[in-house]
């Protein structure tokens, strides 16, 4: 065994020896792992610096220096290091909104002296929150925790509910009021007055069978406090209840039955085409279209007012104004809701060309 090991420390000798008869650039860091502590937040940017020498017998280059994360970025000694020279590798983190412990690389890439990695670690203590981080919206002394309420899928004909926080920053008492409040929506606060430096709840409550809205829904009301108001978007999507059909009801329904592409061909910039498509029931029991919608603006959609019987179609009118649209092909999409169970939400596509 002791044999072994002497022949394998002739020979690496050897190879170090043979290596630096041909003249080869050696990187050697003086630390590869950086430890930055725990700092606040409020210091923002830190940085390091990573030494290295040059032990080889040639000029050495570093080609490329990569961090893992955009979070981190380096700097370099970017002219050649001659033989027992020094250069240095510098490392910024920036710690706003990185709240928490870390651990980041960074990849040195050399031409004449391989790759290695160096890491930078430390823990950001988080800075204190202020109201205006807690509560980013506002309407006079009142800050609002949210501007957007997301209710996502009701299944008609339930409700549902989500609340609002908000808080009184002022030093007045606040009585909030709601108006154009849709007839679908009930607004309610949990306090008729909040005081100063105090808290409280906004419930908003969709109810979907007052509602004759289908498919995706931004509803909106606003918050007056002293004469001055803030909207408030309610969004949400508002699906049918299929899960209390019967089996009967359930072989007996309606099945609806369009092409997945409706061609409208060719457009004059600033006119406007009206055009009908079809819609079939292959079911059984009345087809009735909930909504067509498209999103846009230049698309102006009326849907079948009657039930399709069994068998029956019925004509989707569409007119496109060309005025706003640029010139060349443009493909719109329609979403048609209906009370097919098998195929509620169903996307068409309407193309052509704006000449």
């Amino acid at each position: 065994m002791k044999r072994v090991i002497l022949f394998i420390a002739a020979f690496v000798t050897a190879v170090c020896a043979f290596a630096q008869e041909q003249g080869k650039a050696v990187i050697e860091f003086k630390k590869t792992v950086h430890n930055f502590g725990t700092f606040p937040e409020e210091n923002g940017r830190v940085s390091c610096t990573f030494v290295f020498v040059n032990k080889g017998t040639e000029d050495l280059v570093l080609s490329k220096v990569r961090a893992s994360c955009g979070c981190t970025t380096p700097d370099w000694t970017k002219t050649p290091v001659a033989p027992g020279d020094s250069g240095v590798v510098n490392a910024t983190y920036n710690a706003t909104g990185r709240p928490g412990a870390f651990t980041k690389t960074i990849t040195v890439t050399t031409q004449n002296a391989g790759e290695h990695r160096l890491t930078i670690k430390g823990e950001v203590i988080p800075k204190a929150k202020k109201i205006e981080d807690e509560y980013p919206f506002s309407v006079g002394d009142l800050r609002l925790k949210n501007q957007n309420i997301y209710l996502h899928k009701i299944k008609n004909p339930e409700s549902k509910s989500e609340k609002l926080k908000v808080y009184n920053n002022g030093s007045a008492d606040i009585t909030p009021t709601f108006k154009s409040v849709p007839s679908y929506i009930t607004v309610s606060c949990d306090k008729e007055v909040i005081k100063p430096k105090s808290d409280a709840e906004i419930t908003v409550v969709y109810d979907s069978k007052k509602s004759e809205e289908w498919g995706t829904v931004v509803s909106n009301f606003a918050i007056v406090v002293n004469g001055e108001s803030k909207t408030i978007n309610v969004n949400a999507t508002v699906v049918e209840d299929f899960s209390k059909l019967t089996e009967e009801q359930k072989k007996n329904a309606p099945v609806i039955s369009v092409g997945s592409v409706v061609p409208v061909n060719e457009i004059a910039k600033g006119s406007k085409k009206s055009f009908l498509f079809k819609i079939e029931n292959k079911g059984k029991d009345p087809l009735i279209i909930r909504n067509i919608t498209a999103l846009d603006d230049n698309v102006v959609i009326t849907k079948p007012k009657k039930p399709i019987k069994s068998g029956k179609s019925g004509d989707v009118s569409i007119t496109i104004d060309a005025k706003n649209m640029k010139v060349g092909d443009f493909t719109k999409r329609l979403t048609i809701i209906s009370n097919d169970p098998n195929t509620s939400r169903k996307v068409v596509s309407v193309s052509g060309t704006v000449k």
